[in-house]
């Protein structure tokens, strides 16, 4: 029982340590309880269907966007500098970004970032890197077709709708800025978050 106890304790702590690698944090103080923050995903990859029926099944929930090539040097670079360069106005506490957590995994092992060989890299960085993985890449036999980064802000979800959609706009403007900045291998990120 001891032993189970010990191997228990070390499963908890090595969840500690993926989470604590996983996640960044900014350093702005947190005025909003944490069950009432709100959290943006940004995504690349996916494309919502072009209208949805006011009565009936839907046909299409999403598909894979043809113009994004994770594998291409410069996306790889516009998906990090979503990570790397927000503004303050945004009011990020916290934020999962796989693409940072790759980076450093490869330049730890003496590899390029941008990967030269993104596919097979990405799949053993995934593998090693579940919990953040598989919230945050769709892959298909193998291949990145969609990937997302999420961030948890110091804004209410039970703020009033004028100020959650005065909020959003910070969000459009930051998302249309980065994908104005990017190749068109990654410039048609966009932005959800329950609140809107």
């Amino acid at each position: 029982q001891h032993q189970q106890q010990l191997h228990q304790q070390q499963q908890q702590q090595q969840r500690s340590d993926i989470s604590r690698r996983l996640y960044s944090y900014t350093g702005r103080t947190a005025t909003v309880s944490a069950s009432k923050r709100m959290d943006i995903l940004v995504v690349w990859g996916l494309l919502a269907p072009p209208s949805s029926p006011l009565a009936g099944p839907v046909e299409e929930y999403y598909r894979f966007d043809p113009s994004f090539e994770p594998s291409n040097p410069w996306a790889q670079r516009a998906i990090v500098a979503v990570c790397d360069n927000f503004p303050a106005k945004l009011r990020v506490l916290y934020y999962m970004c796989w693409a940072d957590s790759f980076r450093s995994s490869l330049q730890s092992s003496g590899s390029r970032f941008p990967s030269r060989n993104f596919h097979a890299e990405a799949v053993t960085w995934f593998r090693a890197n579940p919990t953040a993985g598989h919230r945050q890449l769709w892959f298909e036999d193998y291949i990145l077709y969609a990937c997302g980064v999420q961030f948890w802000v110091d804004v209410s979800e039970d703020a009033s709708a004028e100020r959650i959609l005065d909020y959003k706009e910070y969000w459009d403007e930051f998302v249309d800025n980065r994908n104005k900045a990017a190749s068109i291998t990654a410039k048609q990120a966009w932005h959800s978050a329950s609140a809107w």
